[in-house]
């Protein structure tokens, strides 16, 4: 990561809610969380084999998604924006 501030909200296996801000981190209520700007970030490290973390498929027939496919497609195009 090159540069930036994040913020992010946790829930911990002591069933309370944390605020983690870049160094800092401290107990908060649900209420005080922003979440009208949510988003998740995900990282990939280099050189780890994920496979053993993905479900076994092998012989499973895949979900027939396609009417929800078109209808998140639709709402998404609705949300996003290029800057």
């Amino acid at each position: 990561m090159g540069g930036g501030h994040y913020v992010t909200y946790a829930k911990n296996p002591n069933n309370k809610w944390y605020c983690y801000n870049d160094s800092s981190c401290k107990e908060v209520h649900s209420e005080e969380m922003d979440t009208d700007s949510a988003y998740i970030l995900f990282y990939e490290q280099q050189g780890v084999d994920f496979s053993q973390f993905l479900p076994k498929t092998d012989g499973k027939k895949m979900a027939d998604t396609t009417s929800m496919d078109e209808d998140f497609e639709s709402d998404y195009k609705k949300y996003c924006v290029l800057q």
